[in-house]
């Protein structure tokens, strides 16, 4: 199995594209993260949870994702997300930042890297 350089680390959802491609913050009030572990992807998609059984660069269209509903903005914020998710060609680290971009070389989707809850 491959292992990825990200194992078992959680990133949150900072920007996502836009219908035009641009990039947009991502809502504050609906966390999105993509977790990696056990050589696959997983995480919240800003409502459910989602799961797939491969690394980043090779999610398929089908991701298994729980169906919980939500309140708008979040579900239309998620389902771009998974959409997005599967146009994955390359990912770069820049610093704690984790950039994903398409076969066009687009960004399309970029994390921080969780570090937990804060103290206090």
């Amino acid at each position: 199995m491959h292992t990825s350089p990200f194992e078992n680390t959680i990133w949150v959802l900072t920007h996502l594209a836009d219908a035009d491609g641009a990039l947009e913050p991502a809502l504050p009030d609906a966390r999105a993260t993509i977790e990696f572990a056990e050589g696959r992807v997983g995480g919240s998609a800003s409502c459910n949870r989602f799961t797939t059984s491969g690394p980043l660069t090779e999610i398929p269209d089908a991701i298994a994702i729980t169906m919980m509903m939500c309140p708008e903005p979040a579900m239309e914020q998620e389902r771009r997300y998974l959409g997005l998710l599967p146009l994955i060609a390359e990912v770069r680290l820049e610093d704690d930042t984790l950039v994903a971009t398409d076969a066009d070389e687009r960004d399309i989707l970029v994390w921080v890297f969780d570090e937990g809850p804060e103290d206090g």
